[in-house]
């Protein structure tokens, strides 16, 4: 399972034709995590796999070309491999906590039509907004897009339609804080949604 900076945000896009330069200006600078005022990981697991299903194999038609609905549940079905190799709880909870566990810091700039993301100082990576564009990895082919609209930076994956992971950047109103919000969709679970909280370093004073 992918993690938000290791392979969704770290996956560079392809440059969009006439795609409008982003103004990151409300999410630039440097950012800090705030665990305390975070949501707990283990209670977002918990509350998850209290309610967790196992995989087990079912009887789906393929489909024919008049039944679309039919055609796409046997495509969702496929698009999961075989039960035998689909994880069972602790795995899962694994790979979602890895999913989950928030950068410590997060650092935004852009460059022309690029949103730059630099995570835990690592060296900076591009999103290019309106560029959709796929990787392959472990779990399958995901579609990856990346919007930036009215301050907020979305990153959505999508395996198929039943396996969505989706990060949002964005400023808090209240308090200028960045949330950086994690939802989980896939079978065996309900929806799973995380919010962290960073903030900008503290300015020193010279004595």
């Amino acid at each position: 399972m992918p993690n938000l900076v290791l392979a969704v945000l770290l996956t560079c896009s392809l440059p969009a034709a006439g795609a409008t330069a982003p103004d990151c200006s409300p999410l630039c600078g440097l950012w800090h995590l705030e665990p305390e005022a975070s949501d707990p990981l283990d209670t977002a697991l918990n509350a998850a796999f209290a309610k967790f299903k196992a995989p087990r194999a079912k009887r789906i038609d393929e489909g024919s070309d008049g039944n679309i609905k039919s055609m796409a549940r046997a495509d969702d079905e496929a698009a999961q491999g075989p039960v035998y190799e689909r994880p069972l709880a602790d795995e899962l909870r694994e790979a979602v906590s890895r999913t989950l566990t928030p950068p410590r810091t997060l650092e935004l700039s852009f460059a022309g039509k690029d949103i730059l993301v630099s995570i835990d100082g690592r060296k900076p990576v591009r999103l290019t907004p309106g560029a959709p564009h796929s990787r392959t990895d472990s779990e399958g082919t995901a579609e990856i897009e990346v919007a930036w609209a009215k301050g907020q930076l979305t990153v959505s994956e999508s395996y198929d339609r039943k396996r969505k992971y989706i990060r949002r950047l964005a400023l808090r109103s209240t308090d200028g804080v960045m949330v950086l919000t994690q939802q989980i969709v896939r079978p065996g679970l309900p929806e799973v949604i995380m919010h962290s909280i960073y903030r900008r370093p503290a300015i020193e004073s010279g004595g």
